[in-house]
């Protein structure tokens, strides 16, 4: 059974990563992280004394950390000690949720019966798993039950097929991004992305607004609180290829229900998933969003040169998962 202190944390990363009820952020050179005084002081006895004791940093929103030993690097650190994968045995129609923990350096494997998976989430004490086309109800694993449960379905028009282009969490939310080819008289006609919300809370899907384009194997993710779907391309074929054109950038506004595509000036052609989001650099590779630590300076009128990640073009070759792993600070060397 999973400890409350585990579940617990997890939930405190949740809260992080979605920017709810963030009371600090930590300056490092031009880099700003948010973060939560408690955890700091939980995990820390250098921000617990600082808190704790009347420093003036103790009433600062913004806390500046001046240590040439701090690196941008050590800060990006997640709460948790656990990466869940979903995948299958080579000629075996079994799938599992394989489970590593990074403490103890074993993996488990779980079963589960939700066809192929294409998306993992965590929201709360729960993991959300979808699979690639909705013809599998959705399920839900509770941690500290150590079982499965069924989902609402999702409602699939006749005549419709969908693809998963994405899955993220946003305010305790679950967001799907299904891109939909539907069986016209004579051919299948590829439609635009429909955006999908699940609130856990009512165990309920609500349909949100269609994207400018289609996308399929694209990525949904956040980025200031906002949600972007980026890679992928425009088009699939009946069995589940890839095809067409590049599918563009393309930003969520939940306020007025409404997709718009997000103009790449800075972004020359390229092979890399290079993206430009709020003047910062993504790369899209195998469908996971990485920040590249580059930043697009206001005004600025030429292209971004993106001729030093050449090598990430290789990583699309990989049979292999990507994902941000949870490490203990201690573990980071600094130097």
């Amino acid at each position: 059974m999973v400890a409350h202190s585990e579940i617990l944390l997890l939930k405190c990363a949740q809260f992080r990563e979605q920017g709810e009820f963030i009371d600090v952020h930590l300056k490092v050179g031009e880099e700003l992280f948010s973060a939560h005084r408690i955890v700091l002081a939980a995990s820390s006895d250098y921000f617990h004394a600082m808190f704790a004791h009347g420093m003036k940093e103790s009433n600062q929103e913004v806390i500046e950390l001046k240590d040439e030993s701090i690196s941008a690097a050590a800060l990006k650190i997640t709460v948790g000690n656990k990466i869940f994968v979903a995948g299958s045995i080579k000629d075996n129609c079994n799938s599992y949720i394989y489970c590593y923990d990074l403490e103890k350096n074993i993996w488990e494997k779980h079963s589960h019966f939700n066809g192929k998976l294409s998306h993992l989430c965590t929201v709360g004490d729960y993991m959300y798993a979808f699979n690639s086309d909705c013809t599998q109800i959705p399920q839900r694993y509770s941690f500290s039950e150590q079982q499965w449960q069924s989902l609402a379905e999702v409602t699939v028009p006749r005549g419709v097929i969908f693809f998963n282009s994405g899955t993220v969490v946003l305010h305790s939310k679950v967001f799907v991004l299904y891109g939909k080819r539907c069986d016209g008289s004579r051919s299948w006609a590829v439609q635009n992305t429909v955006l999908l919300c699940f609130d856990p809370a009512k165990n309920m899907w609500e349909e949100k607004a269609s994207t400018c384009r289609a996308h399929f194997g694209s990525s949904l993710f956040v980025v200031n609180d906002k949600l972007y779907v980026a890679g992928g391309m425009v088009d699939i074929d009946p069995n589940g290829l890839l095809q067409g054109n590049h599918a563009p950038v393309e930003v969520y506004d939940q306020d007025n229900n409404k997709w718009s595509i997000v103009d790449q000036k800075h972004i020359p052609q390229n092979a890399l998933g290079a993206v430009e989001i709020e003047g910062k650099v993504y790369f899209i590779i195998k469908k996971f969003p990485i920040d590249s630590g580059i930043r697009i300076p206001p005004g600025k009128v030429y292209p971004v040169s993106l001729h030093k990640w050449d090598k990430l073009s290789l990583m699309s070759s990989l049979n292999a998962a990507l994902c941000y792993a949870p490490l203990k600070r201690e573990s980071l060397n600094t130097t």
